[in-house]
């Protein structure tokens, strides 16, 4: 371990070094700059970049264990020269849905909610046109509860045992955009969520339920 932590301030250290060594380069060729725009950064934005913002409210449907379940989300983010998106995500979903034990000697009824958040960033295309689509991916974290059940013939309900477990997740798609007002869009999307970490294998035959195909509709309001 401590070879690695030394070897990656080495090329901390290298990179930093050649960096350096280029901006003094690249200086020392160049005209003086006003005092006021002296610092140099690795991304720039020219003062005529186009820069905007929204916010979006969105309903989305999945699929876990072959029964449905529906998300809702927010997400505010900013546009840069409208080609590009970048922002944050939160959601919260839940579902009901008819599981067997791990040892598949019954089957109960499950309620299952939980909540996500991340970072997402979308590369747009045609965004001047009344149609145009993206390719948006968002790279987070989240929380998933389990409660297992059974009722009785009396209609009586009993808790089995509950569960919780954190995950992380990638989820890549694409979303198709029309721009109904200057200000107001409506998207309609698709992506596939991979999920790492949900293990509730001492109480379900249930294996990476959140992984798969969510489709959903958003409305975003903005300066776009």
């Amino acid at each position: 371990m401590r070879v690695k932590i030394i070897f990656a301030f080495a090329l901390l250290f290298t990179f930093s070094t050649m960096t350096i060594i280029a901006q003094e380069s690249d200086s020392s060729s160049t005209p003086s700059r006003t005092e006021t725009d002296d610092i140099q950064t690795l991304i720039k934005i020219k003062p005529d970049t186009h820069k905007g913002f929204y916010a979006s409210v969105g309903v989305s449907m999945g699929y876990m264990n072959g029964n449905e379940y529906y998300e809702r989300s927010f997400n505010p983010g900013i546009i840069v020269n409208r080609k590009f998106a970048l922002g944050f995500e939160v959601s919260n979903f839940a579902a009901n849905i008819d599981v067997f034990a791990k040892d598949d000697s019954f089957e109960f009824n499950s309620d299952f909610d939980g909540r996500s958040g991340g970072l997402f960033f979308a590369p747009i295309f045609f965004s001047t046109k009344v149609v145009h689509f993206s390719f948006p991916i968002t790279l987070g974290v989240g929380e998933l509860n389990g409660y297992a059940y059974r009722t009785d013939a009396w209609g009586e309900t009993f808790l089995l045992a509950s569960d919780d477990d954190y995950y992380a997740y990638i989820r890549p798609g694409v979303e198709v955009e029309i721009n109904l007002r200057k200000r107001v869009r409506l998207g309609l999307n698709a992506r596939y969520q991979h999920a790492i970490g949900v293990n509730f294998d001492d109480i379900y035959d249930l294996k990476n339920p959140l992984n798969g195909v969510v489709g959903g509709v958003n409305l975003k309001i903005g300066l776009f």
